[in-house]
């Protein structure tokens, strides 16, 4: 593997879609949620955008089955442990752990590490793309790879468009990629979610400020080439449509067999908003969004 672009940020922010934009090009592979590979039920239920469940997908088969038999710690072990340092109660652990590493976070380390390798050899790709998103997982990776291997994409996106996102009630169906249900969400949930946006947003910004990547959600919306040409460089293939291949986990538009661009999106009104909501929304927005960009 040559290179990670890890795609961080809050959540229902629009990483999926851009984990495909990126990974349309030559030589690169978009994995989709890695963190969730592990997670109890996901290999046994749902689906890779292939179409078939991920335990079934021959690609994913031989990436777990490869992993299982090279790795230090087993999967039931590596997941607790990666569960551990995802929650934000544990954050202060991780920053002791990636300055003092114990013995068994080096080890998590390696069988992260192999981790990717294997997706590498596996897809034949040099590049590949991990939309996790976990702010905990970007500086875990910050201390596996250097900085000429990893590429730290902040994606920021407005509270009140991912708020909206967040309200919207839907119901579980694994067949067309969406992971679980949703319930109708009152004001009470506006002031739950605001840290859950703010904290991630912030820890980019001051602790990995100098690695980062700034990309906004309505800049690779309205031009996604720009936001490519930021990535490659000038070594990319201009695209109007784009093909999911094998995400494993995300949104659920990644199990479209193509996908266009709507630049319309940036137009929608927030319907899953009330007006304090909006309000909110919107003070929020003109206080940090600006701020961090």
């Amino acid at each position: 593997m040559k290179k990670l672009i890890f795609i961080s940020g809050s959540g229902k922010s629009g990483s999926t879609l851009l984990d495909i934009i990126i990974g349309s090009q030559l030589n690169s592979f978009s994995i989709g949620e890695l963190h969730n590979l592990f997670r109890p039920g996901l290999i046994e239920n749902e689906y890779c955008t292939c179409g078939k469940i991920v335990n079934d997908c021959e690609l994913w088969n031989e990436v777990i089955k490869r992993w299982r038999q090279n790795s230090l710690m087993n999967q039931k072990d590596y997941y607790k442990y990666q569960q551990f340092f995802r929650t934000n109660k544990n954050y202060k652990s991780l920053l002791r752990e990636l300055k003092n590493p114990s013995d068994l976070f080096l080890t998590y380390l390696k069988d992260t590490k192999l981790l990717y390798n294997i997706i590498s050899e596996v897809s034949k790709c040099d590049v590949l793309i991990d939309s996790s998103k976990s702010i905990t997982r970007a500086l875990i990776l910050n201390k596996i790879y250097s900085e000429d291997k990893l590429v730290i994409i902040h994606l920021l996106n407005k509270f009140s468009r991912v708020l909206n996102s967040n309200k919207k009630v839907v119901e579980k169906d694994l067949k067309i990629g969406r992971e679980k249900s949703t319930n109708k969400k009152g004001l009470e949930y506006v002031f739950y979610f605001l840290p859950r946006w703010l904290i991630p947003n912030l820890i980019l910004y001051f602790q990995l400020r100098s690695q980062r990547k700034v990309i906004v959600f309505e800049e690779y919306i309205f031009n996604p080439n720009k936001v490519l040409e930021k990535i490659y460089n000038n070594s990319f293939t201009q695209m109007n449509e784009y093909i999911p291949k094998h995400l494993m986990a995300g949104n659920h538009m990644r199990m479209k067999k193509s996908i266009k661009i709507d630049k319309e999106i940036l137009n929608k009104p927030l319907t899953n908003l009330n007006f304090v909501d909006r309000i909110i929304g919107k003070i929020v927005d003109s206080i940090f969004y600006k701020f961090l960009k």
